[in-house]
């Protein structure tokens, strides 16, 4: 074998990397989202929105096909409580899509679904988490992991699986 076919084969082995403390950070986070994602479209089934139809009367989605999860106070904006069950609710993808279209009807029919007083109980809870609170460690992540895998688990067995 030639020198030149021994580097190739060289640069073609992986090579391992340990993981920085952010990188796992990142990907915790990311299983988080998704049992937390799971677990609220275990929970609703369907598209929990509530709109004005053309003749001004309250009509509910119940679409159940392409479920998607939505934070009712945004992760970016409240990362505090973006894994709490109750800042979420099941939305189809045209009443997700609405939100990037017409930001301000989406959230009128939040409030419209939810209520206000919902909304306002999150924002309390979120400051009472932040005092003293600035990002989530390992150890934070691992235990809102587990939490949300058991409570997927007795979802899926009070609902069934998705």
């Amino acid at each position: 074998m030639a020198d030149d076919e021994k580097w190739a084969e060289w640069d073609r082995k992986p090579k391992s990397k340990k993981k920085t403390t952010k990188q796992i950070k990142k990907d915790l986070t990311a299983e988080c989202l998704r049992l937390w994602s799971l677990c609220i479209r275990t929970r609703d089934r369907k598209c929990q929105l509530e709109f004005m139809d053309d003749k001004g009367r309250i009509r509910s989605c119940s679409e159940d096909t392409y479920l998607q999860a939505h934070h009712l106070l945004g992760k970016r904006n409240h990362s505090a409580i973006m894994f709490d069950l109750d800042n979420g609710l099941t939305i189809c993808r045209n009443q997700h899509f609405l939100e990037k279209a017409n930001p301000a009807v989406f959230h009128n029919m939040i409030i419209r679904t939810e209520g206000i007083d919902k909304l306002d109980e999150l924002r309390r809870r979120e400051i009472n988490l932040k005092y003293g609170h600035n990002k989530f460690t390992i150890d934070d992540l691992l235990r809102i992991k587990a939490y949300l895998t058991a409570k997927l688990k007795q979802l899926q067995s009070d609902y069934g699986v998705l």
